[in-house]
């Protein structure tokens, strides 16, 4: 949306554009970079000159943040990392009522430097109630596992031979089997780390047989 340097928005009455999640990926909501102790931060982002409406996780590592975040013109809601997507968008849905309040309420303003967003009282008291109903909202969240964690849970030897660890398997076989592993079981569940441990695992079984002759 292109404005000129007068130019004022206001919204009186709008219609909210929800981009759903795909519910065939549990983990659409949870990214780690490599050497980060934590995953990436999720939310819910509104683009206010859009009027449309997503859940994302942050691609930016530390507090940088895109141009219309920072002047308020996209507004962002934090989701619990992992939370899991049919019920981010069942919230969605929910919060439709407030989030049309926060788009009723919002103005876009030339600043002499940048357009920046501005909310109304109203608008502003609805972005609170938002925050708020995330918080209560206590939504499910997906478990994330080392993959040497999981399978050493009962010790390396235990692990190789659940695993079927030979002199013949590859690194490529053996990450193929943990991946294909079910474990639905124990909920929505990702394992990370797959490749590593599986390579790992495979030196642990050679310098065993090594001991054992």
């Amino acid at each position: 949306m292109s404005m000129n340097a007068t130019q004022t928005k206001t919204l009186e009455a709008t219609v909210l554009k929800i981009k759903e999640l795909p519910t065939d990926d549990q983990a659409v909501l949870h990214h780690q970079y490599p050497g980060q102790s934590a995953p990436q931060g999720a939310y819910l982002e509104l683009d206010c000159d859009e009027e449309t409406l997503c859940a994302a996780t942050n691609g930016e590592i530390g507090n940088a943040m895109p141009v219309p975040v920072w002047h308020c013109r996209v507004r962002r809601y934090d989701l619990p990392s992992g939370a899991l997507p049919a019920d981010v968008n069942a919230l969605m849905l929910d919060l439709v009522p407030l989030l049309e309040r926060v788009l009723a309420g919002y103005s876009c303003e030339w600043d002499g430097s940048n357009h920046v967003g501005h909310l109304s009282g109203d608008a502003a008291n609805a972005e609170q109630e938002i925050e708020h109903y995330i918080d209560e909202a206590c939504l499910p969240r997906l478990t994330v596992w080392d993959a040497s964690d999981w399978w050493t849970a009962n010790g390396t030897e235990s692990a190789i031979e659940d695993l079927g660890v030979t002199e013949q398997t590859t690194v490529e076989e053996l990450t193929a089997r943990i991946e294909a592993e079910d474990y639905a079981d124990n909920g929505p569940v990702i394992v990370e780390g797959v490749e590593e441990f599986a390579a790992w695992l495979i030196e642990q079984a050679a310098e065993l047989r090594v001991n054992e002759d």
